[in-house]
């Protein structure tokens, strides 16, 4: 080839790695600006809101996948069970039915640390499923800060070591230097967590701060790569029930609750949240088939035994004896119960106490605003003071047909 052919020809292919380049850089930073925050990114489809889907409500992005880490076992396939309910529903003692089987690793309120660890300035969306993730694998590696804070945390209302037999039994195994409730060093809290986790046959959470369900749709499907599950029980308490006992808790000294002390905006977020996450048979979504069952505290108070049961075949793992011995001890007490945090109790007269507790104004305002979640969830209205203090005529009717229940 002559010398200005040469020439040519390498100018020509310059100009070809000249336009890759701009090429390259133009979809870079298209890409990049077309990019969604970390919770439209995590939960749900770019341009929706929380309570929008799309017609097949697909995540826009799964969670990345894990590295095993050196000390890592592959083990069997687990389920993990979240217990999702609202504050003052029955959830202390749905979790302990859990929590009394010896093969259970059970997780007390994780997001507890998230929200107040120091200035809250952890608590997002993405952490928040980055905490429930971990514990549903037993991976607990870049949480040891929020652990540490959870397990050491001395409010006798929390305690979150206490709640948990297992994580109890790690935290025993340490010295308390200065009165530590649970004095792990940090350097090794996560690994000596997840060895605990992993040596259960399963993993139970019960939490109070999940706004939507539909923040676990990212765990669950990714039991394409893990193989583990996740089962999901959706406890819900007549709202009149939920309210007075939180009223209980804000007002100790008072044993009668008017109507000016129901917090209006309270009330209709509670029973929106239920009706919300509430799902349907003819209606779930493919990720929740076979992973969802909505759980009555009034159908454990009445028949505990019956719900426990199905409530294990739900979750697949056979109760053992203790949990039966458990329930049959504390859920009959006959002397009264102090401590308003206790999961013991004559669950009987818990679940009528609010009758004696609201005036009828109160309970007619809470009725106006929960119409629709009691019509789902079959709480009868009353019409009258009389209806109302009558213990003998029940309250709680049947579930909507449609409801996925047990």
């Amino acid at each position: 080839m002559s010398l200005p052919g040469t020439r040519h020809f390498l100018l020509f292919l310059l100009s070809i790695v000249v336009l890759s380049i701009i090429y390259f850089q133009f979809r870079v930073q298209h890409i990049w600006k077309s990019g969604a925050s970390a919770q439209s990114i995590i939960f749900f489809p770019q341009g929706r809101s929380a309570n929008e889907s799309s017609p097949q409500d697909k995540p826009s992005n799964q969670l990345p996948p894990k590295k095993k880490t050196a000390n890592q076992k592959k083990g069997p396939k687990r389920t993990t069970v979240f217990i999702v309910t609202q504050m003052r529903s029955g959830s202390s003692l749905v979790g302990e039915i859990f929590n009394e089987h010896p093969r259970c690793f059970y997780y007390f309120e994780p997001l507890h640390s998230v929200r107040y660890y120091k200035d809250h300035a952890h608590d997002s969306p993405a952490m928040q499923l980055r905490m429930l993730d971990g514990i549903s694998r037993c991976e607990f590696g870049g949480l040891d800060k929020f652990l540490t804070f959870y397990l050491d945390t001395r409010a006798s209302h929390f305690g979150g070591m206490r709640k948990s037999k297992m994580l109890q039994k790690l935290c025993r195994k340490y010295n308390s230097p200065k009165g530590r409730v649970c004095p792990i060093p940090r350097d090794v809290i996560s690994d000596r967590v997840g060895e605990v986790c992993r040596s259960a046959n399963f993993t139970v959470v019960k939490t109070i701060r999940v706004d939507d369900i539909r923040v676990f749709r990212a765990i669950a499907e990714s039991r394409d790569r893990t193989g583990n599950d996740v089962k999901i029980i959706h406890l819900v308490r007549d709202p009149r029930g939920v309210t007075s006992s939180r009223l209980s808790l804000d007002f100790k000294d008072e044993s009668s609750f008017s109507d000016s002390k129901v917090n209006d905006s309270k009330v209709e977020n509670l029973c929106k949240w239920m009706v919300r996450n509430v799902q349907f048979k003819d209606q779930a979504k493919e990720w929740l088939q076979d992973r969802y069952k909505l759980v009555r505290f009034e159908d454990i108070a009445t028949s505990p035994l019956r719900v426990v049961k199905e409530m294990y075949a739900f979750v697949g793992i056979p109760p053992h004896k203790t949990v039966f011995r458990w329930v049959k001890n504390n859920t009959n007490v006959t002397r009264r119960i102090k401590d308003p945090y206790s999961q013991r109790g004559n669950l009987k007269e818990t679940t009528n106490s609010w009758r004696d507790r609201l005036t009828f104004s109160a309970v007619e305002k809470i009725q106006g605003a929960c119409g629709e979640a009691m019509r789902l969830l079959g709480y009868k209205s009353v019409k009258d003071l009389v209806q109302l203090r009558n213990s003998s005529i029940s309250l709680i009717g049947k579930l909507d047909a449609a409801v996925i229940h047990v």
